[in-house]
């Protein structure tokens, strides 16, 4: 499968093309606020008065856009970049950090608090766009079918398809984590 170089905008108009079926969702027993809540976080909307000075697709994304509703699996946004000597910090994954490794642009995961690597996640920020917006296409038909939800072979395939996206077999444990699988 060929995947593109994704920019901060295609990834916000990738998102804002995922449908959100309140119906469905409200047959499962999920509630109007979460709903609406899911609604606002992939709407994803331009901050304002604000210029992109990075060239990381990533960064951009959260220099140049509110993606503080945003959650993708276990992935949230900061509404600001941290930087570091080695790093810029974009966000979290449960409680570790996403950063971005200045030397190689390579998307990682630390270890919070720290600048340990626990597990590579792209190769670079267009590359973990790509993957991550695959995996929220996947989470949300996954929410709404059981089916889906519990097919272990689905979500293995799904895990490596974004390993792939992501640059190949050194990022896939990260997607096998985000998957559980």
């Amino acid at each position: 499968m060929n995947y593109s170089n994704m920019t901060a905008t295609e990834f916000v108009t990738a998102l804002r093309g995922i449908p959100i079926e309140a119906d469905l969702l409200k047959a499962k027993g999920v509630s109007d606020a979460y709903i609406e809540d899911l609604k606002k976080g992939f709407n994803v909307l331009p901050k304002m008065d604000v210029s992109s000075f990075s060239t990381n697709p990533v960064l951009e994304l959260v220099e140049r856009y509110d993606c503080s509703m945003l959650s993708i699996g276990m992935i949230e946004f900061n509404t600001a970049i941290e930087e570091t000597e080695d790093y810029f910090i974009f966000g979290r994954f449960e409680v570790d950090e996403l950063a971005v490794y200045r030397l190689s642009e390579e998307i990682v995961m630390l270890e919070l608090g720290s600048e340990n690597v626990i597990c590579c996640c792209a190769c670079n920020g267009s590359s973990f766009l790509d993957a991550i917006s695959i995996a929220a296409v996947f989470f949300q038909k996954s929410g709404l079918d059981d089916k889906i939800y519990y097919d272990e072979q689905l979500n293995i395939q799904m895990a490596e398809e974004c390993g792939d996206a992501a640059g190949g077999e050194k990022y896939a444990d990260f997607y096998r984590m985000m998957f559980g699988v």
